[in-house]
């Protein structure tokens, strides 16, 4: 298993209303867009909140951030919405914020809802 070395990991904090984020940004421009910017915002953030919490995964290089620790478990495997474990265990979800990005296409970031 191929494991990406530097995972930057920052836990991000509740706000003072309680919720996480995230905001979805499609770069709206008319009307309609932005209700559906509106609509997708709301679902990412109520998936948010039923975190335990959520983390904020940076690196370069592949798409899985394999070997990267959250709440105690290692990353083995990131697919269709879900992160598991080495132990073939859900550690929750995730939303990609970067995918292959940067100057080199090697910039990642996603964000970890771990239960």
């Amino acid at each position: 298993m191929r494991v990406n070395p530097e995972v930057k990991i920052t836990k991000l904090k509740r706000r003072p209303d309680g919720s996480f984020g995230p905001e979805a940004k499609f770069g709206a421009r008319t009307n309609e867009q932005e209700i559906i910017q509106t609509l997708a915002t709301d679902l990412l953030r109520r998936l948010a909140e039923q975190a335990k919490d959520v983390f904020l995964l940076e690196w370069e290089g592949g798409k899985v951030p394999r070997g990267a620790v959250v709440n105690g478990k290692t990353i083995a495997w990131t697919q269709h919405g879900i992160v598991t474990s080495q132990k073939s265990k859900d550690i929750g979800t995730y939303e990609r914020t970067v995918e292959f990005g940067g100057v080199g296409r090697k910039e990642q970031k996603m964000l970890v809802f771990a239960n």
